[in-house]
């Protein structure tokens, strides 16, 4: 089993639902979360098929040991180009640690997008919550309430987008929720 993190595709109408990009021609099983405007993907690949997605340069392939420390600057590069807080990061975390604060900040945002809010990360990861719309604010709120388990009391006006998530992934690998999909 391979880790990706690739583009999202499709509109989310129906018949073009999201996805993530290359594995439609790719034919290789896979599961995965969407997270903003990319994808986390579990594939079943070949060798074959492992080269021809790393040669994207649009892809992100996972080390094979997600037990092993992460590459704090390459790491933190990488999922900031993609949309992903990543000032959270610690030297000596594994990337299997970073993997599942990146699947609770996932499961967020779907939980937002289940509420009626469209989640679009590049460029409003220093957007503030007081900047928000009240509508918006409420939905983040109850997306978070959903959990049953999840504190966000220390959110206020001037706590950044990146900061909610950084908090609500940490608290995942906390344990305040279980992860269903498994890393």
């Amino acid at each position: 089993m391979n880790l990706y993190i690739v583009p999202q595709i499709g509109s989310g109408a129906k018949g073009d639902s999201y996805r993530p990009k290359y594995f439609d021609a790719l034919g290789a099983p896979w599961s995965g979360v969407d997270i903003g405007e990319s994808f986390l993907v579990s594939a079943q690949t070949n060798a074959a098929q492992d080269a021809s997605l790393q040669s994207n340069a649009d892809v992100i392939r996972v080390p094979d040991n997600v037990d092993g420390a992460i590459a704090l600057n390459a790491t933190a590069n990488a999922l900031e180009s993609l949309g992903i807080p990543a000032q959270w990061l610690q030297a000596g975390q594994t990337y299997r640690q970073v993997l599942q604060v990146v699947v609770g900040m996932a499961y967020l945002i779907q939980r937002c997008q289940a509420g009626g809010l469209r989640v679009q990360l590049k460029g409003h990861l220093d957007d503030t919550l007081g900047s928000l719309s009240a509508n918006t604010r409420n939905i983040i709120a109850a997306a978070i309430d959903s959990f049953g388990t999840l504190d966000r009391s220390s959110f206020v006006g001037t706590t950044t987008i990146r900061a909610v998530l950084a908090s609500i992934g940490q608290q995942f690998i906390a344990g305040a929720v279980q992860l269903p999909w498994a890393l």
